[in-house]
């Protein structure tokens, strides 16, 4: 028998009814390949910013939790605390607090070690001094390149603002 008797042989010389053999990936494999690595690269991209999203987050909290305990505060004590040592808070990790309290009102602002440049501030009630970038009483304001476009960050104006002042003892 020959060759050309049996055409599904492979043949170096003559012709061959099967496809040649070249090694390299059909179209279906790459366009499924390029679609997992656009996949992964979304979700990549959904990921960045989520750190410095948290951390911005307990800054907030930090301040919304500092702002319940000096309400506590003023209740028993006639005035807001001046450290955040005397208040029954536990500041979080990373977190610095800066405070100034009066007997009118107080100022208190928050950085994380984790987001430099970006800091929130909240006032209540009367102070003489107020720290950035805290402008209106009783609402929370953060500014910085965590916060993704400054301006206002949660507000904290409800409950809180206004009246917290308990005057002179």
């Amino acid at each position: 028998m020959s060759a050309k008797e049996m055409p599904h042989w492979i043949s170096r010389n003559g012709p061959s009814h099967r496809p040649p053999t070249t090694g390299g990936f059909t179209l279906v494999e790459l366009i499924v390949v390029v679609l997992i690595i656009g996949i992964l690269a979304a979700i990549g991209v959904n990921m960045m910013g989520a750190r410095e999203k948290a951390y911005l987050t307990v800054m907030k909290a930090d301040l919304k939790n500092l702002t319940s305990e000096q309400a506590r505060w003023v209740v028993d004590n006639y005035q807001y605390a001046n450290i955040v040592s005397a208040l029954p808070y536990i500041v979080s990790e990373g977190i610095t607090i800066e405070l100034l309290g009066e007997t009118d009102g107080f100022t208190a602002r928050t950085t994380h070690r984790g987001l430099p440049g970006t800091r929130c501030a909240i006032f209540i009630g009367t102070v003489s001094s107020i720290y950035a970038p805290a402008t209106v009483g009783g609402a929370m304001s953060c500014d910085g390149p965590g916060v993704g476009g400054g301006g206002m960050g949660g507000g904290m104006g409800g409950g809180m603002g206004g009246g917290m002042g308990m005057g002179g003892p």
